[in-house]
């Protein structure tokens, strides 16, 4: 067992901290003390000592804004799992003897300030959807957004425990590529509706001057409707459940419960296609979450309707799912708030955790963890399965604007490779972005290689 010290009146946030380290982490056995007279946290077995700094968790008052990091330094130490270890907190300072090691890093403040995501409740910046884009946050600031600190600093952690001889073995944990889809237009406008694909026949004849384009829209419009719903070259379903087939994934399809109100879904989970989707989703055992609506994110009488609405749907239908999974639609979030009121309505898993403009390890991990409560000032029974690549991040013109540029395809393959390394690779790719072949080749060769 591991004997912390730690001298703090932040005693729930250094709990938490310690929890996901070496409750969910490393599932290591530890006990804390709080001691008034040290002034650094003492992480100790059988005499042997790793000590590291605690000027954050010694302060005699927690400021939200004056108490986040003053300076990014990058330092070259013994047991890093990369070339350098990312400092937040503390100092370069390293010491080894044969049976102590003391380190100027404070390892721990790092950890909660990119878990809890404070520096969030500290930024007025906002993009058009009221999200706080990544490049006003920290880790793009200082250019580490593309690597998962946390998890090299808990790598460090668990280097240094070994190189002073603790023989406990840690957890083993799971290395999957999770492939997630947002439902947000399952069909293709101009093939359920007459007028709709008319304007958009004329939009291809006069504006576009493609004859190519409006053909395929006549043909996939009575293909569609006559033999299969695959000719709609948004319904991307069946695809999408093949290749996870192929390769062995379990995937989870969130979907919008309303659309009444603006920026939300073109369809009703009512609808007959929606509830055969349901069902083949369920089949092919893949998960059916709540993607919830744009205006959903600040709302738990919102999140609760929503929710109530798609089991409702799903008991009716003799479906064998309860919705436990979400992902806030556009990842509208607001970290003081959100994850409180998805723990509330019962939601174990959310995977909002990325940021629109830029790809990375938004909370600094790529594994699973428990949230943290600013309401309650502690751990949330919600964990979060960070999200690291969205589509439309690289896709979209208000994004990077690559389209379906090849780079696309080693760019992602960066984040699968290192994600694998310490835990989980999450990606979005929404049915819609599934048009074309070349779209469709860009996506198995992610998947495949």
């Amino acid at each position: 067992m591991l004997e912390i010290k730690v001298n703090t009146s932040l005693k729930n946030e250094f709990l938490y901290v310690c929890s996901v380290i070496f409750d969910e982490w490393l599932n290591i056995p530890y006990r804390i003390q709080y001691e008034h007279n040290i002034n650094e946290i003492y992480v100790s077995f059988e005499n042997k000592l790793l000590i590291f700094n605690a000027d954050f968790w010694t302060k005699n008052e927690f400021d939200l804004l004056k108490s986040l990091p003053k300076n990014v330094c990058f330092h070259e130490l013994p047991f890093t799992s990369e070339k350098d270890i990312v400092c937040l907190f503390g100092n370069d300072f390293f010491e080894q003897t044969e049976n102590s090691i003391r380190c100027g890093v404070d390892i721990f403040a790092s950890v909660f300030f990119m878990l809890s995501r404070w520096e969030e409740l500290t930024i007025d910046q906002r993009d058009n959807d009221n999200r706080i884009p990544a490049k006003a946050c920290m880790s793009a600031k200082y250019d580490f957004l593309h690597r998962p600190v946390v998890d090299e600093w808990i790598e460090f952690i668990w280097n240094c425990l070994k190189a002073l001889g603790f023989t406990l073995e840690r957890k083993e944990h799971s290395h999957n590529f999770n492939l997630s889809c947002d439902v947000d237009n399952p069909f293709d406008p101009a093939i359920r509706n007459f007028s709709y694909l008319f304007k958009s026949i004329v939009g291809d004849l006069f504006k576009r001057k493609t004859l190519k384009s409006a053909c395929e829209r006549i043909k996939n419009y009575f293909l569609s409707r006559l033999i299969s719903d695959n000719y709609d070259p948004v319904y991307s379903f069946d695809w999408l459940i093949e290749l996870a087939k192929r390769n062995n994934l379990t995937m989870t399809f969130y979907f919008i419960a309303e659309n009444k109100e603006v920026r939300n879904g073109t369809y009703s989970i009512e609808n007959k296609k929606i509830i055969e989707l349901f069902k083949k989703i369920n089949q092919n055992k893949h998960e059916i979450g709540l993607h919830g609506s744009y205006q959903s994110y600040n709302s738990e009488k919102r999140l609760f309707h929503e929710q109530k609405k798609i089991n409702f749907i799903l008991e009716k239908n003799a479906i064998s799912q309860q919705i436990i999974n979400s992902r806030q639609h556009y990842l509208r979030w607001d970290s003081k708030i959100t994850p409180d009121l998805l723990n509330h309505i019962g939601i174990e898993m959310d995977s909002t955790g990325g940021y629109a403009d830029l790809p990375g390890y938004k909370y600094g991990t790529c594994k699973d963890f428990s949230m943290w409560s600013w309401k309650k000032n502690e751990k949330l029974k919600l964990k979060q399965r960070p999200l690291i690549v969205m589509d439309a991040t690289y896709m979209d013109k208000e994004f990077l604007n690559l389209g379906n540029d090849e780079s696309l395809k080693e760019k992602i393959l960066y984040f699968k490779k290192l994600s694998l390394k310490y835990g989980n690779f999450n990606l979005l790719w929404h049915n819609d972005r599934l048009k074309s072949q070349k779209e469709k080749e860009i996506l198995t060769y992610i998947v495949e290689n």
